[in-house]
């Protein structure tokens, strides 16, 4: 695959459909085409430059998004959730922020720059969410899309926050474990973008949340349903290169892991192996170079298509006993 080809595909368990503009370079996607019994998957829009390409093909003229649901158009807020130094880094985002700007949206900005813990998750329900669900919408204007761009950690945090936005109640109610309802089903629509090709979290059904009960007992717990696999993954490079090494080396490792885990579990089957042996592929090309060579483009897409295929083992095989003791080894 020529990695300054950007590639794109409606739906992995449909024949390709093309929606875009026919002068738009594109070609076949590299995953594994097999996707019988594997949990639902987002669409997926990768290559370099593609999240410029995704964001040509949302727009409307009338400005409504491709992602939103007509019936929830009046929803005219924007939420995007990202980690630290801001988002002007990222190409392609500002103008594409512009032009919602233009058509009457209104942005909200949120940083996660830790761990989703459940209290900041509160917090922004509370200034986010409609009267109806229990909010004040600080916008004034109903968050009609949630865009995660980051590490996991972001996107798990964009996750909760589509789940969660349309309900009332705090975030530690509807968590495994520790709460008293069930994850609800839905959510607002949700695209996510990866940038450090670690967790997989952009192909997932879960978001892990961690906080302390009243006890003061801590917890690291997951808002879970088959509904929060996002709208859109976009894998673009040229949101991974700002990555510093020493994060690149961590989060290739935790894909590596996961892929490893997954691989051998004892639930994985013939199509999981599928998707567990291209990722495996893809990390024992690229980590090395992404982490000595931070701007080489294809390292970091084959990280980036590496670490959505550990998401995809260890949704649909489980991990194994490398990442149940590392939490307790700290």
């Amino acid at each position: 695959m020529d990695s300054r080809q950007p590639w794109i595909w409606v739906d992995p368990r449909k024949p390709f459909e093309p929606v875009h503009p026919s002068s738009l370079p594109l070609s076949p996607s590299p995953l594994p085409d097999q996707t019988e019994g594997l949990q639902p998957l987002p669409n997926i829009c990768g290559g370099t430059g593609s999240f410029e390409l995704w964001s040509r093909i949302q727009q409307t003229e009338s400005g409504e998004l491709s992602i939103i649901r007509r019936e929830t158009f009046v929803f005219r807020t924007f939420l995007v959730i990202h980690g630290r130094g801001g988002v002007d880094r990222f190409p392609g985002l500002g103008e594409f922020l512009t032009s919602l700007e233009g058509q009457d949206w209104v942005i909200e900005y949120r940083i996660m720059d830790q761990e989703p813990k459940d209290w900041i998750l509160d917090r922004w329900l509370d200034e986010l969410r409609t009267p109806e669900s229990g909010g004040g919408a600080a916008s004034g204007r109903l968050v009609g899309a949630v865009l995660g761009i980051g590490g996991g950690a972001v996107l798990d945090a964009a996750k909760v926050m589509a789940a969660l936005l349309p309900v009332p109640g705090r975030t530690r109610d509807y968590l495994e474990g520790v709460g008293s309802q069930p994850a609800p089903e839905g959510r607002v629509p949700l695209v996510l973008v990866p940038t450090t090709g670690g967790t997989g979290s952009e192909v997932t059904t879960n978001g892990v949340v961690s906080g302390a009960l009243p006890d003061g007992k801590g917890f690291k717990k997951s808002l879970r349903h088959s509904s929060y696999v996002p709208d859109w993954a976009i894998l673009d490079p040229l949101f991974m290169t700002g990555v510093p090494p020493g994060i690149t080396a961590a989060c290739g490792a935790d894909a590596l892991s996961q892929l490893l885990e997954s691989h051998f579990s004892t639930k994985a089957t013939g199509v999981t192996s599928q998707w567990t042996e291209f990722g495996l592929g893809c990390v024992a090309r690229g980590l090395a170079a992404a982490v000595t060579e931070p701007e080489n483009l294809e390292a970091r897409l084959d990280m980036a298509l590496g670490a959505l295929c550990s998401g995809v083992g260890l949704a649909n095989a489980g991990l194994g006993l490398v990442h149940g003791i590392v939490g307790a080894l700290g």
